[in-house]
Parts: C-alpha cells; structure tokens; sequence
C-alpha cells in the first residue's frame, strides 16, 4: 500500500486521483467503484480513466447517503490482462473512505427475564438463555443459549500477549512481566450484585498485584435478549509500565472454529500495521489467523472490529459487537500456550477457540528486532482505561 503507484483520496461527493507512474497511464488498468452500506454491497461498477503519468485530476461521485448507516466507498485498479508476474483482475492499487449517517437510538421492548439468587451462585434465566455468575469470584460460569453451552472455561480479563520476534529483541518480557502475572494469577476482592427492571448487573472488583494499587472493574449487564454487555475499566499507579493489551479472554469449544468479522482485514492488522487494510466483512478458519512463523508469537489479532460472530458448522455460536471499535482474534491457543512453545511442533493439541476481545493491544514495532521498541504512539498507556463490548448467542 505505502508503495503504490497511484494515490487514492476518496471523499464524499467526488474522488482525487494522481498517476505516480513515470511512463504508464491509468487507461492500462480496469478501474472498479464499490460501495457498501454496513458490510453490504450496494453499488459496483468498472470505469476507465485515460490519466497520464504525473497527472492528477479529480473525479465525482454521486452515491446516495440519506439512510442510516455506515458507508464504505471503495476505488480500486486492476490489471486488465494476465501478465508474468500477476493474475488478470489483480489489484494494484485501492483508496477507501468511511461516511457515517446517524440515526437516533430507539428503546427496544424486551423480554422479560428471572433472576435466581442460590448460596454460591447468582443466574439469569430468559426464553431462550441462561447465564450463571458465581457469587464467590470466579466470574461469569456458564452462558447457555437454546441449551448449548457456549464457553468452556471462565472468562477473565487478559493484559499479556505472546511476545514477536521484536519484542524479544528489545527485552520486554522483563518489562511486561507484571501484567503476565496480573493476567493469570488476579484476585478478585468484591463482587456486588443488582437487578432492575430492564437488566441484571454484576461488578467483579480484581485486584491484580499484591503490591500495587491496581485494579480492574469487570461488569456484565445481561438483559432479556440474553445479550451481555460487557464494562471493563483499568485502574493501575504510575509505578506499572504500559500494558501489552487490554481485553477479556474466553474459550469456546473447538467445533466453534469459523470466523467473520466486520473490520480491518483480510490479514492480521495491528494498531501500527493496517494502512494497506480494507474494511470489510471477512471470514476464515480460524486455524487459519495462526501466522506460521518459526517461533510462535502474537498474530491473528484485527483491528477496526464493529462486529464478530464465532460459529460451528451449523451457524450456531455468539456474536460480539462493539458500539465504538474493538481490536478481535479467535485463534486455537491461549497466549501462554503460544508463549511457551518454541517451535510450531511444540503447541499442544487444538481443544479451544480463544477470543480475546480487546480495547487494543499495543504495536507490533520493527524498525529493528535487535532493540528497537514500539513507537510511542502505539503504546497502550498505563491509565485509566474503559472498554465496553456485547455479546450474544446466535
């Protein structure tokens, strides 16, 4: 993307385009316009443009934006014939914009739903769901929907990734050695509970270092969709050091192992790795986000996420959306699973699909991989940090 030999700036009523090329025209290539409204096509057609090397001139666009919704304008180049080193239809290059149209929330009419308060446990029961929570600090237990049982372990927030290849040459797995503590081995030290007439709300206070004064603030709101919201807010002093990531960890079975989202794709995006990314709904296995490099590390994560659904082959499975944006991967390894292998060969065998949902984990750096670390930019800071996300069966 960063090397492209044709520069595409995408407004809303018309295009800018300018040729770098030094001997080629654009009339060489197909040009394509695609429009999507919410991951759905709307719009695409071909055009030519008989545009000289160096030249740049600016073309109109008439789409129509008077409904709600997200809209992604896409203009795109294409080789018109095969050639030695590229199919016919290949992309050379491609510029993409984003037009919001708002529209006013309107307050559903829910169904109702029960709340069973038992010694160790507290559920809410709906038409077609059941979620469990435990009243003594493991967290959220069980969530079934039309009695399938979705997790198979307990959720918990997460602050660690597996470390790159740069990470290791810049040391700093001894600097983000307490959030790898802080993600495995948390102590929740309160739990408060309530109902009210629309949702069903618990708070679980962590207490992540015994000598530091940090906490996290996880609260799950479950209404009578059977739909989870999920609040997570950050707590830590200033003696911590910024985090790897921010985000609540689960697994599913591994029959749940196809993949779709609506967001950066179609390969791993990183806060400071998406520029040549288009938005779009994509799908894969999700074997498939795992990078084959000769070290296992941090890979198959997604940025610019407003949606994901993980599902089996029957199309059962949740759906996680974000109001906002949230960073996503489903991947067949816990990050110690990851971490703790040295080579491909040594990742155990495949049982779970794990989600980690994530506010955003830091960058993945590379101006070097013998010291150089993560720009400062892309450093998840060490303040106070709020994420919010939902979740529900499908």
């Amino acid at each position: 993307y960063q090397y492209q030999g044709i520069v595409i700036k995408v407004g809303k009523d018309k295009v800018r385009i300018r040729n770098k090329y030094l001997f080629t025209s654009l009339d060489q290539f197909e040009g394509r316009k695609r429009v999507e409204k919410d991951g759905k096509l709307l719009e695409e057609s071909c055009f030519v443009l008989d545009l000289k090397p160096l030249q740049e001139t600016t073309l109109p666009l008439e789409i129509d934006f008077d409904h709600a919704g997200e809209y992604v304008v896409t203009i795109s180049f294409h080789l018109k014939e095969e050639t030695r080193w590229a199919s016919k239809g290949y992309e050379i290059a491609f510029g993409q914009n984003v037009f919001c149209v708002k529209q006013e929330k309107v307050k559903k009419d829910l169904p109702d739903f029960k709340v069973i308060d038992g010694g160790y446990n507290v559920g809410v029961v709906g038409q077609h769901f059941k979620v469990l929570f435990s009243k003594e600090g493991k967290g959220l237990v069980s969530y079934q929907y039309y009695n399938e049982e979705m997790f198979s372990d307990l959720l918990r927030p997460n602050y660690f990734h597996p470390l790159t290849d740069n990470d290791r040459g810049n040391q700093a797995g001894y600097r983000y050695g307490p959030w790898l503590v802080a993600s495995l081995y948390s102590k929740v030290e309160k739990v408060d509970y309530h109902q009210t007439e629309d949702f069903f709300e618990i708070t679980y206070t962590y207490h992540l270092l015994e000598d530091k004064k940090a906490w996290t603030y996880l609260t799950y709101r479950v209404d009578g969709e059977g739909k989870v919201r999920v609040i997570m807010d950050l707590q830590a002093d200033s003696s911590m050091p910024d985090l790897p990531e921010f985000s609540l960890m689960a697994c599913m079975k591994n029959r749940f192992h196809y993949l779709e989202w609506y967001g950066l794709g179609y390969e791993e995006t990183y806060c400071d790795r998406h520029q040549g990314a288009k938005l779009g709904v994509y799908r894969n296995d999700v074997c498939d986000n795992m990078t084959p490099y000769l070290q296992p590390q941090e890979c198959g994560n997604h940025v610019g996420v407003r949606y994901a659904k993980v599902y089996d082959d029957h199309g059962k499975g949740l759906l996680f959306e974000c109001e906002d944006i949230m960073e996503f991967s489903a991947l067949p390894y816990t990050p110690m699973e990851i971490e703790s292998a040295a080579h491909p060969y040594a990742l155990p065998p495949y049982y779970h699909t794990v989600i980690r949902a994530s506010l955003m984990k830091k960058g993945v750096g590379g101006d070097n991989s013998w010291g150089a670390r993560t720009h400062d930019e892309y450093l998840l800071k060490n303040e106070w940090l709020h994420f919010e996300f939902s979740f529900k069966g499908i």
